[in-house]
This record gives structure tokens, C-alpha cells and sequence, in this order.
């Protein structure tokens, strides 16, 4: 696995391990014990997951994951990813989970970065204040349609902005004094080979769209790399995602991909006689 992949994981995994302000045993899996499990209190997909590695036998770690899903009463995401040392499991996991598709890991030398001028009415806001706080939460569960868990994402947005060393450091971005969008800019003190961070829950409302506000929010933080002395930056993004050109533009570079599959309810039992993979 290249070191550019290993930073792109290592960082996605401490911005979820991050949303665990609580304590929650984490389940070790038998057929793959140096998966990373990351399993939150939350009933919600994409705070649960199991990132593969080296899965001693594919069909029965299928099952295993399953019954993890089954036994916590909580959906999850398994995810496959340049450190999974299978190539049979994407075919196995295909028939009988949904998947929308491949996720993209790119990485950004801060030495190449390329800055454009930003407009004087754009504004970056980092979240310090309680009230911040609370008005960046009820946003984020807004736009990224987490209505169940909107305390808890306050909770999580004020325990990051009152720590010393964050993981998440999140933010406004305003046009004219008025919120456009959000951003969380997230720090990785444990990858050993550089300094990285990764830029994460980029939202910018319709209406302020193509003035320059993702591209704003981005230099920021790639200034904020700079000042802590940082090498480089990433970012994962979805297939259909619209931060895919101004990232390239930015210098970002695609490596890897990341491919999730949703392990929940509606999700096929094997014994029902249905092994057609579903996606989106």
C-alpha cells in the first residue's frame, strides 16, 4: 500500500473515530482481526463502519460483519480500500449489499498547491463559541440530512472547538457577512511517515454556488497546513461530487478508491434466494 494511500485512510479514520464522544465497546472481528472498527451510539450509517484488511476467510467475515450489524441494532458501512488484501471480497459484498459506488481519495502536496485569488466579500469563521457551535450543527445535520442526531453533532462540534488539539476544527464560510457554506478541516497527529491533514463535510448552499466559496474554504486550509507545518492535505469525495474539478485545480491528486458498502436492514438475507448486487 503506498504511503499516499495509507495517509488518505489514516486521516478519513481519525475524522470518524472523532464523532466518538462517547464511549462505545468496539466489536474485534475474528476473520479479519486488523480491520479498523469505528462504532458510534448512533443508529446512523455513515458514523458506523469496518474498514477491511486482511480477512482470513471472506465468506464467513461477510456473515461476521452482518451479525455485528445485527447484534448492535445499528446499520454500518464496510469499507474496501487499497489496504484490503482481497480481491474477492468486492464481488462477494456486491451480491449482497448496496454500494453507491466508488469513492475517491485524493492527496495535495502543499508545496504544489495552486492558490487562486479569493474574492474580498468570502470569509473563513472558525467555530470557537458554544453558540457557533450549536448554529454549525443544527447546519450540518441540515444539509447532510441528519435530523436524529442533531444534539450530538452539537456536542461533537463544541467538544472540538474546547480541546487543546482537535481532530476536527470546523468552520463558516460567509459571502457579505452571510453563511454560505461549511467546512471541517481535520488534523492527523498519528501518521508517522508526514504531516497530514484532510478537508471534510464540505457544504456550500445552492444559491452561493460557483463564487469561489469551496475554493475559499480549501485555501484556508491549505494555509492552515502551512502554518502547523504541515506537508500534506486530503480529501475523499463521493462519485457525483462537484468538489472533484476545483480540487484538481487546486493540485490535489486522485490515488486511491475507496469503495463502501451499506450493511442495514433492507440489505438482502442470503437465504432468500437473491444474489443480484444492487446499486445506485
Amino acid at each position: 500500500m503506498r504511503i499516499e494511500d495509507q495517509a488518505i485512510l489514516s486521516t478519513f479514520v481519525e475524522m470518524f473515530k472523532s464523532y466518538l464522544i462517547e464511549p462505545v465497546d468496539q466489536p474485534q472481528l475474528q476473520y479479519d482481526p486488523d480491520a479498523t472498527v469505528f462504532m458510534s451510539c448512533l443508529n446512523d450509517i455513515f458514523f458506523n463502519g469496518v474498514c477491511i484488511k486482511n480477512p482470513i476467510d471472506e465468506e464467513r467475515l461477510v456473515e461476521e460483519i452482518w451479525q455485528v450489524h445485527c447484534n448492535t441494532g445499528r446499520p454500518l458501512i464496510a469499507w474496501l480500500t487499497q489496504d484490503t488484501q482481497s480481491h474477492e471480497l468486492e464481488h462477494i459484498f456486491g451480491q449482497r449489499f448496496v454500494s453507491p459506488g466508488p469513492f475517491y481519495g485524493m492527496l495535495l502536496d502543499l508545496k504544489k498547491a495552486n492558490m487562486p485569488p479569493i474574492a474580498e466579500n468570502i470569509t473563513i469563521e472558525l467555530i470557537k463559541t458554544r453558540e457557533q457551535a450549536d448554529l454549525y450543527g443544527r447546519i450540518f445535520c441540515d444539509v447532510f440530512y441528519l435530523p436524529n442526531i442533531v444534539d450530538y453533532i452539537i456536542d461533537w462540534t463544541i467538544t472540538e472547538a474546547e480541546l487543546e488539539e482537535p481532530v476536527c476544527m470546523n468552520y463558516f464560510a460567509k459571502v457579505d457577512g452571510v453563511i454560505a457554506g461549511i467546512s471541517s478541516f481535520v488534523i492527523d497527529r498519528k501518521f508517522k511517515h508526514f504531516k497530514t491533514g484532510g478537508i471534510y463535510n464540505v457544504f456550500v448552499y445552492p444559491e452561493f454556488r460557483k463564487l469561489g466559496v469551496a475554493t475559499a474554504m480549501a485555501c484556508a486550509n491549505i494555509n492552515l497546513a502551512r502554518e502547523l507545518g504541515m506537508e500534506h492535505i486530503s480529501i475523499v469525495l463521493m462519485p457525483d461530487a462537484m468538489a472533484r474539478g476545483y480540487s484538481e485545480k487546486l493540485g490535489f491528486k486522485n490515488y486511491g478508491i475507496m469503495m463502501p458498502y451499506y450493511i442495514e436492514a433492507q440489505s438482502p438475507n442470503p437465504d432468500d434466494g437473491n444474489s443480484d448486487a444492487v446499486s445506485e
